[in-house]
């Protein structure tokens, strides 16, 4: 008799502990998904400014701002091997 208690105190720890475990997980998982929630929107946010920055009115706009100038006509460099590289020539 006192084994068959014992065995039942055993299981009834066992699940009893196991649930804690369980939800000690659920509460580290939940944690988990709101930070994920958190980066998935900075990472949106970043993807964003970046796509904004790469954008060609942005280019154009900050080489203005930089002294740059349009190249009204290519130059090409013919190299010793026959390669042909084109080079923008100076803005008139």
């Amino acid at each position: 008799m006192a084994l068959v208690l014992a065995l039942v105190l055993t299981g009834v720890v066992g699940i009893l502990v196991l649930n804690t475990r369980i939800a000690e997980n659920a509460f580290k998982l939940d944690a988990l998904k709101t930070k994920q929630a958190g980066l998935d929107r900075d990472e949106e946010r970043l993807r964003s400014d970046l796509a904004n920055k790469e954008s060609p009115v942005t280019l154009a706009s900050r080489a203005k701002f930089y002294g740059l100038v349009p190249s009204r006509s290519p130059a090409f460099l013919v190299l010793p091997d026959g390669t042909r590289l084109e080079m923008p020539g100076p803005s008139k």
